[in-house]
């Protein structure tokens, strides 16, 4: 089902940047390069008032940027919203808190004018967040209204991050979705029923956590360096298994030691608790002060 919509997506995106492309050959008729320069730079202050205004939390005034009207429309992963108030509650559902919406960031942008008064924008979206990163694609066509540049359709598309693909654990097939349909940091393990955290994604908050001692053999041989171990994260947020990844043999132990004494906030899925599968780090370092 996953790689069907997948498909149909890639379908979808290809037939409308065609359309685009067919229609950008006329581009420069009756527009000079100077008014493209200045249109290119008014359409960039409209997305950079868009991303300051998301930065700060508020998506009522990030949706200025859109079209106020029914015939709005918004497509993704999850389907096509249309109007303005539907839009305007895609992002309030899919984004409800400061935690959700993150930071965001847009770059690489290019602009395609389709004639006087239309541009096509491409450009890469990026969210950083505490439960993890997400970013992908997007597809802004743009009309210019009498008060100023506005997004007409939005096509925007998350992209998975070709390390945590080529890092998901092998029993890792389900991959788990956001409520907008897109891919989340998670996966489920579809023999245990296990939560997979894939790499560089957080479990639960860390509510307790105990600093490891650093062995006096290492501090004096000046050994310092990461140690990666394997846990589960049992339903009420304590570790109940440890097994070492990779790491110094004079740290692992301390390492393990500390760690089997922390404390997470018990993660839920449908409101259930769920035993999470991650790779925990302990850094050491020799400008830490002794334990």
């Amino acid at each position: 089902m996953g790689g069907t919509r997948k498909t149909l997506l890639a379908v979808g995106s290809l037939a409308l940047l065609f359309i685009f492309s067919v229609l950008s050959r006329g581009h420069a008729v009756g527009k000079t390069t100077e008014e493209e320069n200045a249109d290119r730079y008014a359409i960039r202050m409209v997305l950079n008032a868009q991303q300051a205004a998301w930065n700060r939390g508020d998506v009522d005034a990030f949706l200025v940027g859109y079209w106020r009207s029914p015939d709005l429309t918004f497509s993704g992963s999850s389907g096509v919203s249309r109007g303005w108030d539907g839009v305007r509650a895609r992002y309030k559902k899919n984004y409800p808190d400061r935690a959700a919406m993150g930071e965001l960031d847009c770059s690489e942008l290019e602009f395609r004018f389709l004639g006087t008064d239309a541009a096509l924008v491409l450009g890469k979206w990026h969210l950083k967040r505490e439960q993890g990163d997400v970013g992908g694609v997007f597809t802004l066509v743009w009309q210019r209204f009498p008060d100023g540049w506005k997004i007409i359709h939005d096509h925007t598309s998350a992209v998975e991050r070709a390390d945590a693909v080529q890092n998901q654990p092998a029993d890792a097939t389900q991959l788990l979705t956001k409520m907008n349909g897109e891919p989340s940091c998670e996966a489920v393990d579809t023999r245990t029923g296990r939560i997979v955290v894939l790499p560089n994604c957080k479990p639960g908050k860390l509510v307790a956590r105990i600093e490891p001692a650093y062995p006096p053999l290492a501090r004096q041989t000046k050994i310092m360096g990461s140690v990666k171990l394997h846990a589960l994260i049992g339903k009420d947020g304590r570790v109940t298994k440890l097994e070492v990844v990779s790491g110094h043999p004079l740290l692992i132990q301390s390492a393990m030691d500390a760690v089997k004494q922390w404390q997470y906030e018990p993660t839920l899925l449908n409101r259930r608790a769920v035993v999470v599968d991650t790779v925990i780090e302990v850094i050491f370092s020799l400008n830490q002060s002794p334990n």
